[in-house]
């Protein structure tokens, strides 16, 4: 009885979707899809399409300037959709340096991948877009972007959070409408304030954001004088 419903189901998903039915691993939107451990056959495709277009262009003559240009603007633009999106095996990264022929002093794929998920996590903060969202409330509902740990979920969200350490020490926010938080985010230009009060310091539940010490575009000083003096208390 439940597989029957459970096939029922599929078919019903599939007709309103339009998606088919398909079997791990496959591909969507060039990127490769599975649910066990990504192994270097998953991106075979995408190292023989740059092997394929770089012999189609042995037969013409480039000169020592031209080739690398060529390499640049073409070679290492077809994985840079897939190193946005995911990590590929550093088998799969060594072979396509190998391509590119790392020794004309072309920047290895590992850092590209890197700054791609920087770029990723700088998105995610500060977009505001379906996706941001999606992920905000997938992953951050009840946590701080900067404070959340790796609890599980897909390997896009694994290396943002690597590449988190990196980019939020470069971040400042500026507080024009209390957006930032008050704790945790960058915005005094001294560093966040969790890092400078006492470890022994309470968190204010009531001041969350910069908003909550900001009052008609202003600061409201009889509130930072409050917090002032639980400071003053605890040193």
């Amino acid at each position: 009885m439940y597989q029957k419903l459970a096939v029922q189901l599929c078919q019903e998903v599939e007709q309103v979707t339009g998606f088919t039915r398909g079997m791990f691993p496959l591909k969507y939107l060039g990127c490769p899809i599975f649910h066990s451990r990504k192994r270097k056959v998953y991106y075979n495709d995408l190292i023989k399409r740059v092997k394929d277009r770089l012999q189609n262009w042995k037969g013409i003559l480039l000169s020592f300037g031209g080739k690398p240009v060529l390499i640049n603007s073409v070679l290492q633009s077809m994985p840079m959709y897939l190193l946005s999106a995911m990590e590929p095996t550093k088998y799969t990264l060594n072979e396509l340096h190998k391509i590119f022929e790392g020794g004309l002093g072309f920047r290895t794929l590992f850092d590209v991948s890197k700054a791609l998920f920087t770029k990723q996590w700088w998105r995610f903060r500060n977009s505001g877009t379906l996706w941001s969202t999606f992920m905000w409330n997938k992953y951050c509902k009840k946590h701080i972007p900067t404070r959340v740990q790796w609890k599980g979920g897909s390997q896009l969200w694994k290396k943002m959070l690597v590449a988190r350490d990196t980019i939020e020490e470069e971040i400042w926010w500026e507080p024009r409408n209390g957006s930032a938080n008050f704790w945790f985010d960058y915005w005094t230009k001294l560093g966040p304030l969790a890092q400078l009060t006492p470890v022994n310091f309470p968190m204010v539940d009531s001041i969350q954001d910069v908003a909550d010490v900001m009052e008609n575009g202003t600061w409201n000083y009889q509130t930072l004088h409050k917090l002032y003096q639980k400071i003053l208390l605890i040193i």
